[in-house]
């Protein structure tokens, strides 16, 4: 959660704790069977929802971050009249609506206001 981090070692990293995640829940959702079948209470794996939900909020956040960066630089690039003003404004609210999601959803860091300070740039642009 730190702007000044390496991104593909970040990237690596999620992309590795959610395969752990997905083999949890796989493992999770055959003993919830088990259990349903023995006519028990079904356990509920709330650290384990809980911990899917907040690193898919971390990989969306990295994700949305290199994605913007290079939506940013195609347009930076390209010439003004080739700009599609309504395809522009629905990326630049697409982006504006995610970072409301991880303001909301991620606990402080360096990297949300960065993201939100580009897009909020673009914004005003646009």
């Amino acid at each position: 959660m730190d702007i000044n981090a390496e991104r593909p070692k970040v990237r690596l990293l999620l992309d590795e704790v959610q395969v752990s995640i997905d083999e949890l829940q796989n493992q999770a959702f055959q003993y919830k069977s088990f259990q349903k079948n023995f006519k028990v209470e079904v356990t509920k794996y709330e650290a384990l929802e809980e911990l899917s939900a907040e690193v898919k909020l971390k990989q969306l956040l990295w994700d949305s971050l290199e994605e913007w960066d290079a939506l940013q630089a195609g347009w930076m690039e390209c010439k003004f009249e080739e700009l599609d003003p309504e395809t522009l404004s629905a990326q630049v609210n697409k982006y504006a609506k995610c970072v409301n999601q991880l303001e909301k959803g991620l606990p402080p860091n360096s990297v949300v206001p960065r993201l939100k300070e580009h897009v909020e740039g673009m914004r005003e642009k646009v």
